[in-house]
């Protein structure tokens, strides 16, 4: 099957989504909040995909694990280990299912949307993936777009 646009949009969005993620977490920050809202995206054209640039945004719950009070780290320690630098790896796997949600409902509106609308269009009340980051204030977020990951604001 040859790829379309718009396949090749969503694959661009995942891409991009999963760049901005990686580069936070080889920061030693979990996000802690992820989800359809916390994407920007460069544009919403399908033709566009080679082009598209993802912004991660609203970082108020994000932390790293030197960070997490005593009560937060504890939690997280039940559950992994006894080193509270081993807590960053359980919050990152945090961060990726709330991705995968994400990724999820992209492709599932993609699918149900009309061919001529963006996939974020309307298609799911959830989905936030639709915002463009041009809309965000300059420097804003964790760009994943084009050549690298930079963190600012």
């Amino acid at each position: 099957r040859p790829p379309t646009a718009r396949r090749e949009w969503v694959r661009s969005v995942s891409r991009g989504s999963l760049r901005a993620l990686a580069g936070l977490h080889a920061r030693g920050v979990a996000h802690r909040s992820l989800g359809s809202s916390s994407l920007l995206v460069s544009t919403h054209d399908q033709r566009e995909h080679a082009n598209l640039g993802v912004k991660l945004i609203d970082f108020g719950f994000a932390a790293s694990a030197a960070l997490l009070d005593a009560e937060e780290t504890a939690a997280a320690m039940r559950q992994v280990s006894s080193n509270p630098m081993d807590v960053l790896p359980l919050l990152t796997l945090y961060d990726l299912h709330g991705l995968g949600y994400v990724l999820l409902e992209l492709v599932l509106a993609s699918l149900s949307s009309p061919p001529d609308q963006p996939p974020a269009a309307g298609a799911s009340p959830m989905l936030g993936v639709g915002g463009v980051a041009a809309a965000a204030p300059p420097g804003a977020g964790l760009d994943a777009g084009g050549g690298g990951v930079r963190v600012s604001g």
